[in-house]
């Protein structure tokens, strides 16, 4: 079986950067698109129209989370119109949001086993599924016009956007990390927990046959000869239940659109 895959290193446009205030209407054309814009359309063609008001505004303020309690969310905007000359407008939007997490997660089954051995420090739930947090999510558009002549015009459109968000993944079992925790097995086929030596010549005499299988936080070799003994390391030391990371980004867009449109002159020598 032959898998193509296309598209490599592609991403979908990311609309949510414009602000729902500075949109004036959303047009969604299906049949006919590609005559219009060439066969690039041929799928359809989605456009946004930009306010265009020379006066007034608004201001929007929201507030609500989920039915579980959780992903508290704020959103305030406004949208203002102010006039360009007698021939002209300014219009500006804003949006700000932040957000909770959510959780929808249930114990995984290693966490809950290291739980069920005795081991208190793992947390429950040790993996959160759900939306992540976004600590900021600032949206600025601004739409400009100025008629030139009775056949011309100048325009200018574009915008500013910058988004924080952070978000948990993946839960780092605290005793059988390959390379990291995995010390290999024993002759009975049980995993051992990896030690490192820190004295330079290795004379630390640290113990390479832990086992993990139960609780090696409780196992006086391992408190002993490992947790006590300045000379030997292990990762448990320093994340007994193990850890989940959290993996943040900061995501800015910005864009600006300058030009002139209008008609020439149709007696042309």
């Amino acid at each position: 079986m032959i898998v193509k895959q296309i598209s490599d290193g592609a991403q979908g446009a990311d609309i949510s950067v414009i602000p729902s205030v500075a949109l004036k209407q959303v047009e969604v054309l299906r049949d006919g698109a590609a005559a219009q814009y060439g066969s690039d359309a041929i799928a359809g063609v989605i456009n946004f129209a930009l306010k265009d008001d020379a006066e007034g505004g608004l201001v929007e303020f929201n507030k609500g989370q989920y039915y579980e309690g959780d992903g508290a969310t704020t959103m305030v905007a406004g949208n203002v119109g102010l006039p360009l000359t007698d021939q002209g407008f300014v219009n500006l939007s804003l949006e700000y949001r932040t957000a909770d997490p959510t959780s929808r997660s249930v114990q995984r089954d290693d966490a809950a086993a290291l739980i069920n051995n005795g081991n208190t420090f793992v947390e429950d739930p040790a993996q959160v599924w759900g939306s992540p947090e976004i600590k900021g999510d600032l949206k600025f558009f601004a739409n400009a016009g100025l008629e030139l002549d009775q056949n011309s015009e100048a325009y200018l459109f574009g915008n500013y956007a910058r988004r924080e968000v952070e978000g948990g993944f993946y839960f780092r079992n605290p005793h059988n990390r390959g390379g990291v925790n995995d010390g290999g097995t024993n002759d009975s086929g049980e995993q051992l927990l990896l030690v490192a030596d820190l004295t330079p010549d290795l004379s630390g005499n640290c113990p390479t046959d832990i086992a993990v299988g139960s609780n090696v936080l409780e196992n006086p070799v391992y408190i002993n000869q490992v947790a006590n003994n300045p000379d030997c390391f292990a990762f448990n030391e320093l994340f007994p239940g193990g850890f989940t990371p959290k993996f943040g980004g900061i995501v800015t867009d910005a864009s600006l659109v300058v030009g002139t449109r209008g008609e020439l002159d149709n007696e042309l020598n």
